[in-house]
């Protein structure tokens, strides 16, 4: 791609979009930017970029300026079957993300790891493990830090440790990571996405350019991910919590790698059964690129985890608050239950995903660690009535998030856990899971001080 001679549009404008512009205005490609939001140009990082010669396009002109540019570049939250994708396809326009826009800047290898639930962990624990060797690694993509952001940093020398959603995956074509991580495979974001089917595709699509010169880390225990060993070209490692595999595995207590034991379970840092997989498949990259046992078994027992997932936020009157924000699915929030304490209030809800919730309270009705359930949000009257049709009986239901929090403080008991995990997405009431999570912080901190 010949950036100089090339019009882009930035169709987005969050941090993935905002990072792509300023890193084509580096390169000093043309930059139209344009978003469907009111007012978006008044964010002060956009007319940073407007002062450095981005060209805002409104909605009068947009189809003009479609049939002027030569890339538009989607960010992630911008659905591919949306009417200005579609518009830029229909005039043989280059769709792209911001994710295959770093592809093609940055030097270094790349780390990508995806999947339902496990990612931001799998990351921060490779990132961690990477760091710990002395390695110059890098977090990015959907943790948080959009790839573009980090180009002049990831240079032949470095490592971009990059998580993955499905929603990038939409507009990737040519991204071809050194070492491409599947997790596992639930049903999530299918109110975009439609079907498990596709879904399930668009997970696949990260290993779909690997070359043999090109690892990918497989759950051999999901069946789903297993099969995904078909569709590349890459060498394919596994990881395992109940077999021996060519790869890492748990054997007798410890996590092992080749019949190498590396770790014991209760020296990790993090604990819980879905840690303990998250931490084989770091296992598994971190040898891939070259690191010692020791320094991989330093990484895992000093690491303690990532903010907003199963995060300890306050205790105070021997009740204990944990923010779990970043559990957007029921799998996710499974797993909190399971590493929940006894007499624990759950609050669920935010807006409905396509998934269904049916399983997730027949298991919460048969877990005698949750005392009440709070559900809230857009969602709110469908989480109810799935609670109530399951036998749930100790369930409230609030109108939105701040009333569901409060709530709990109203009717918290000594020895309680307030446990914030979802289950559903954030978009009905904030800008992501982040600062869903933010909001609770904040919320239990003035409750806590003013008791």
């Amino acid at each position: 791609m010949y950036f100089l001679s090339s019009k882009f549009l930035i169709v987005g404008m969050s941090k993935s979009g905002i990072a792509a512009c300023d890193a084509l205005l580096n390169l000093g490609a043309v930059c139209y930017i344009f978003d469907e939001r009111e007012g978006f140009f008044e964010d002060e990082r956009v007319k940073a970029l407007l002062a450095r010669g981005a060209l805002l396009v409104g909605q009068d002109v947009i189809e003009e300026r479609v049939k002027e540019i030569d890339v538009a570049v989607i960010s992630p939250g911008v659905p591919i079957d949306n009417r200005i994708p579609i518009l830029c396809r229909k005039n043989k326009k280059n769709v792209i993300g911001e994710l295959e826009l770093a592809y093609y800047l940055i030097k270094s290898p790349i780390i990508a790891a995806t999947g339902t639930n496990g990612k931001t962990t799998t990351c921060s624990l490779v990132h961690h493990v990477l760091s710990v060797a002395g390695k110059k690694s890098y977090l990015v993509g959907n943790v948080g830090t959009p790839a573009c952001s980090r180009v002049s940093e990831l240079d032949f020398d470095a490592i971009a440790v990059t998580e993955i959603s499905s929603f990038q995956l939409e507009t990737t074509a040519k991204f071809t990571p050194h070492i491409a991580c599947v997790l596992n495979l639930s049903p999530d974001h299918l109110s975009r996405h439609y079907n498990m089917e596709n879904y399930a595709y668009l997970k696949s699509k990260l290993l779909h350019n690997l070359r043999e010169s090109e690892y990918a880390v497989l759950n051999e225990d999901d069946l789903a991910v297993k099969e995904f060993s078909a569709k590349t070209r890459g060498k394919v490692i596994y990881f395992s919590m109940m077999k021996q595999v060519e790869g890492a595995y748990l054997s007798n207590g410890y996590l092992c790698w080749q019949n190498q034991e590396i770790i014991g379970i209760n020296e990790l840092g993090l604990k819980g059964g879905h840690n303990v997989q998250n931490a084989l498949a770091c296992i598994c990259i971190c040898k891939l690129m070259g690191i010692d046992d020791e320094q991989i078994k330093t990484g895992l027992a000093t690491f303690k985890g990532v903010i907003h997932r199963q995060q300890e936020i306050a205790c105070k009157n021997s009740i204990v608050y944990i923010n779990d924000s970043k559990s957007t699915n029921p799998d996710s929030t499974v797993q909190a239950i399971n590493s929940a304490n006894e007499n624990t209030l759950i609050l669920i809800g935010g807006r409905y995903k396509g998934v269904g919730y049916e399983q997730l309270f027949k298991f919460i009705k048969e877990c005698e660690r949750i005392k009440g359930v709070i559900v809230y949000g857009q969602s709110r009257e469908e989480l109810f009535r799935i609670a109530l049709a399951e036998g749930i009986t100790n369930v409230s239901c609030v109108k939105d998030f701040n009333s569901a929090v409060k709530f709990a403080f109203a009717i918290e008991q000594s020895g309680d856990t307030v446990l914030l995990s979802p289950a559903c997405s954030s978009l009905d009431e904030f800008s992501g899971y982040e600062e869903r999570g933010e909001r609770f912080i904040a919320l239990v901190e003035e409750h806590v001080k003013l008791e």
